[in-house]
């Protein structure tokens, strides 16, 4: 069954464009991972951040349709930390993410 997996993003505005121009490409890569079928991202236009030192941070959410939860596990197993280190590296301390899977509800 499909899932969609979901980052979603606070990012300070000095490195805003920096951070797009580096997370598109990352988009694309993700896809030549097992059962990630498309990529989208998406602006936030009604984030507001509660955490302190974040209330002039852009919200946007990368979203991901992969064909099941196993290649999603999969890609967790043995992708996630190469993919999410890159962006840390780059850009730590400049931008926090969190995570959650939506699971296809049938009726």
């Amino acid at each position: 069954m499909p899932v969609i997996y979901e980052v979603n993003l606070s990012i300070h505005p000095d490195v805003v464009n920096d951070y797009l121009a580096w997370l598109k490409p990352h988009m694309e890569e993700m896809k030549g991972f097992a059962g990630f079928q498309a990529a989208r991202l998406y602006k936030d236009e009604d984030f507001a951040s509660n955490e302190p030192g974040e209330d002039s941070w852009i919200g946007y959410v990368a979203s991901y349709d992969v064909d099941t939860m196993e290649n999603l596990q999969l890609y967790f197993d043995e992708g996630s930390k190469r993919m999410r280190g890159d962006g840390v590296q780059r850009f730590t301390g400049r931008f926090r993410a969190w995570r959650r899977v939506l699971h296809l509800q049938e009726d």
